[in-house]
């Protein structure tokens, strides 16, 4: 009788209910799920081709405005990448936030846009300080790697 087998649906008292291990098991396989999801979303990210754009505006003796140039890279769709490639050299949209600096817009891509200084722009610091109105900005983007 030592060896007498145990009935089949012996209840035993170490496995009662605990809500605490289901609650666990359940963040456990959450954190698991955003883990993948957030690994998915960074391949999906980095797989996207980048752009350099660089707006560039000329001198004006007259407007007291310097020559110069400010780059600005982007993450972009491969659709958005070819046109924004094939556009070439555009004229930039230039508005004033009516403080010290101007925005310079891309005519098609808002990631690309960018502000500058006016001082920056500044001929002369003895003259006129020039409006943003004054740049006459092109955009130009290209592959960046």
């Amino acid at each position: 009788m030592r060896n007498q087998a145990k009935p089949y649906n012996t209840y035993s008292s170490s496995h009662t209910f605990n809500p605490m291990s289901i609650f666990s098991n359940f963040l456990i396989v959450g954190l698991i799920f955003l883990s993948v999801f957030a690994l998915t979303l960074r391949d999906a990210q980095a797989s996207r081709p980048r752009v350099s754009c660089e707006f560039s505006w000329k001198e004006n003796q007259e407007l007291n405005v310097k020559a110069g140039n400010k780059f600005r890279n982007a993450t972009v769709r491969t659709s958005e990448y070819n046109r924004l490639i094939a556009m070439g050299s555009v004229p930039a949209r230039v508005s004033a936030d009516r403080g010290q600096h101007c925005q310079l817009n891309h005519p098609e891509n808002t990631l690309i846009d960018t502000q500058i200084e006016k001082a920056d722009f500044r001929l002369h610091h003895s003259g006129r300080i020039p409006n943003c109105s004054d740049l006459n900005a092109v955009v130009v983007c290209r592959g960046a790697n």
